[in-house]
């Protein structure tokens, strides 16, 4: 007769409540608890996740960028390199877009300098955002504005393919 049976506890048997495992639980391989499952809150780490940790999540403008080019993939028929090309100018757009300024209509964006009767300032913009600009000042505006944006693109991991 085992310990346990003189004492009145059978192998099967477990305190409810109070956190003990059933002895069935402890001695049978087949029920054991598994090494890649530890108890909810436990804080303990699958010995699997610790030597193949997952990769990282993905930033999230990466993460639209990956999804474009799947994107682009699937619906033109490209291979992965063209469709890089063609979602890293929708996922530019956007951000230019998302990160358009709202400039006051008094001043030029780009030079700063007021309007006068030789250089009116023009409203480039949409909905309720707008640059004011020199006809002369919008291009060199854009292009520096373009180049800051290609630059916060890379920063975020997104990099012209």
């Amino acid at each position: 007769m085992t310990e346990f049976a003189k004492n009145g506890i059978n192998r099967g048997d477990h305190f409810a409540g109070s956190g003990a495992m059933r002895l069935d639980d402890l001695l049978s391989p087949s029920s054991s608890p598994r090494a890649d499952n530890p108890p909810p809150g436990s804080g303990a780490v699958c010995l699997d996740d610790l030597l193949n940790p997952p990769p990282p999540p993905l930033p999230p403008l990466r993460r639209t960028f990956e999804t474009c080019v799947a994107v682009i993939m699937r619906m033109r028929n490209l291979p992965r390199l063209e469709a890089e090309r063609g979602a890293y100018e929708a996922v530019l757009i956007e951000f230019l877009n998302a990160t358009h300024p709202d400039t006051p209509s008094n001043r030029c964006a780009h030079c700063g300098r007021p309007e006068t009767p030789g250089a009116v300032l023009q409203s480039i913009g949409w909905g309720v955002r707008h640059a004011w600009l020199h006809n002369d000042c919008w291009e060199q505006w854009r292009a520096g504005r373009r180049a800051r944006a290609e630059d916060e693109l890379a920063r975020l991991g997104v990099v012209r393919p």
